[in-house]
């Protein structure tokens, strides 16, 4: 059960890391126009949502869902340095 928490932990954690990723770009956002801002809003939510997909289905495909240990264990390092950063 503890391993089960701990992956699924992870998972959360994946997902505030590209919140993260999204205020930051969002706080450099300037549109000039309310059209630009439309067009601009949207693919930039569809690059870091599809990055954010990406990112949790390799996690999950190199964990096995969390059963490999010691990926696991490479996974909450690589995501807890970048959380970090």
């Amino acid at each position: 059960m503890n391993r089960l928490l701990t992956h699924e932990q992870l998972h959360f954690d994946i997902s505030e890391l590209y919140a993260r990723k999204m205020r930051k770009i969002l706080s450099e956002f300037h549109p000039k126009t309310l059209n630009e801002a439309k067009l601009q809003l949207k693919r930039i939510h569809h690059k870091v949502e599809r990055e954010r997909i990406y990112f949790q289905n390799t996690y999950d495909k190199e964990t096995q869902h969390g059963t490999l240990t010691k990926q696991q264990q490479r996974w909450q390092k690589r995501v807890g340095k970048a959380l970090s950063e």
